[in-house]
């Protein structure tokens, strides 16, 4: 009886997470987990000002395109990757208790609800007519907006599956991830506007919709931003 009892309590340390000291909870953690996170979002603002400040310089017209399907795509987008943020407490669940093959689990869980969200997402931007109706343009601008919105439509499914590994790279303790994707690129930004907007080294996308082209661009490398989660032993 008493190799039986024994047998259990093994069992169940084994179980149990294994942790030499208590997590730390203090204000210096959470300052740790949180500035990355907000250098991140400070480099997608920076990259939208740059959208702005180089469509200006094309004209009013560049502008306007830029403000109104830039606005559409990030309403679109936005509205939809929210309940992929659903992953975060469940991931962070699994890391407390050592589970990381569970958050792997969830993970794939999580990737397959975020591949029938960007379809949707696709679906809804290229309704452009729509769009630039609602936007109430006309002549040149309503179609350089539909030209963008096709551009913007080609990068929402990495923009989409992105959320899921920023999701979990914060559960992990690992925002530093997103923080050196969001920075490499703001840093491509200005650059890839000159490629596709001014039309450096003979590209043909010399108007304001080449600034989507760009963001598409960059949305590539942001969804490759969970690699290193597998250095942790999550798979």
């Amino acid at each position: 009886m008493s190799e039986k009892i024994q047998e259990t309590a093994d069992d169940i340390n084994e179980s149990l997470p294994h942790r030499v000291n208590p997590p730390d909870i203090g204000l210096g953690a959470l300052f740790k987990l949180a500035t990355p996170l907000f250098v991140a979002n400070l480099a997608i603002m920076g990259a939208a000002t740059i959208d702005t400040i180089m469509a200006g310089r094309m004209g009013a017209e560049h502008l306007a395109v830029v403000a109104l399907g830039g606005a559409t795509a990030v309403m679109i987008l936005f509205g939809l990757v929210g309940t992929l943020q659903g992953l975060s407490p469940i991931a962070g669940h699994h890391y407390g208790a050592r589970k990381l093959r569970m958050i792997g689990f969830e993970l794939s869980q999580n990737l397959w609800i975020a591949f029938f969200l960007a379809l949707i997402a696709i679906a809804v931007v290229m309704q452009r007519d729509f769009w630039v109706n609602f936007g109430g343009v006309s002549g040149n601008v309503a179609e350089m907006t539909r030209t963008y919105l096709a551009a913007c439509a080609w990068g929402l499914p990495a923009a989409v599956i992105s959320r899921s590994f920023i999701a979990v790279n914060s559960a992990v303790n690992r925002p530093r991830v997103t923080m050196y994707v969001s920075l490499m690129m703001l840093a491509t930004k200005a650059p890839l506007n000159c490629v596709f907007m001014y039309g450096w080294f003979g590209m043909p996308f010399t108007t304001s919709s080449g600034s989507s082209i760009a963001i598409t661009t960059r949305c590539v490398p942001r969804s490759s931003s969970g690699r290193k989660l597998r250095s942790c032993g999550i798979s």
